[in-house]
This record gives structure tokens, sequence and C-alpha cells, in this order.
């Protein structure tokens, strides 16, 4: 999106799909740590998203844009760091991130979509508020899966 609201599309190469990820794993890898290093909190915000996730998942409604709250969920977990300029790079790849996200959903996720959401994002949760370090691969499984579908559905679609 342009300064002036114009809207442009374009292409993602395989490349700046993977690099679109790594960028985010850093981002999110070190809120992770800031996360640690003030030692366990409460996070209402996250706690908050993650109640929307659950009743949208158990009511398994047909307009739920899960990216959405896919985006509101890390959104969540970087802002809860307290860095601003964590939060501003952040957010300054969110709409690449939601635009990847609806790309990959509009492809072929399953009716059990909706309760596998919640239960990576609810596990993810309680690791962080146990101050379980399985927090770390478990975020970078969870993007690196998104990454990875994101690349194979680009190939799919140029060949």
């Amino acid at each position: 999106t342009h300064p002036n609201g114009r809207r442009e599309v374009v292409e993602f190469t395989p490349r700046q799909i993977k690099n679109l990820y790594d960028v985010r794993w850093l981002l999110e890898n070190r809120a992770l740590e800031l996360l640690f290093e003030n030692g366990p909190s409460v996070y209402p915000e996250l706690a908050q998203i993650l109640g929307e996730i659950e009743r949208k998942s158990n009511a398994e409604a047909k307009d739920t844009d899960f990216c959405d709250l896919d985006i509101a969920f890390h959104r969540a977990l970087v802002r809860a760091a307290d860095n601003l300029f964590l939060t501003n790079a952040w957010a300054g790849s969110a709409q690449m991130h939601y635009s990847m996200m609806k790309f990959n959903v509009l492809t072929d996720y399953g009716p059990r979509y909706a309760r596998e959401f919640f239960e990576k994002h609810y596990n993810l949760y309680e690791m962080l508020l146990s101050g379980n370090k399985a927090a770390f691969p478990e975020l970078r499984r969870h993007i690196m899966e998104a990454k990875e579908i994101a690349v194979s559905v680009m190939k799919t679609i140029k060949h």
C-alpha cells in the first residue's frame, strides 16, 4: 500500500518468501528472548486473542478470518516484549505476512484447520507462561511450517 492509499500487487519469488519468513523468525525470536529475560508474567492481550481463537475454532465459523487472528496473536507476542523498535519492525512486514497467509489458506486447509490453529497457538502461549524454553523451537517450527507452505504454494501456482 502506497502512502496515497493506492494498492499495488507485487509478485513474490520463492526466495523473497523465504527471506520474509526468516525475518519474521528473527523478530519474534528476539521478542521471546526479551519475554524470557523479564521472567514469568501475565499477557492479557495474548490471552484475549487466544480466547477469541478458541471460540472461533470451536464454532468453526465460516466467516472467521484466521489470518487476522494469527497476525493479532503474533503482534501481541511482539508487543509484549515492550520494545518499540522491535514492534515497529514487525509491524512493517505484517501486511505481507497477512497476504501470504490469505493466499495459503485459499489453497487447501481442511476442516480440522481451525482446531489445529488454536492448539498451536495455545501450546506456544502455555510454554511462554510457564517459562518453558521449548517455546523457542516451537515458535520456529510454527513459522518455518508457514514458510514451507507459502513456498510450495508459490511453486505450484508458477507451474
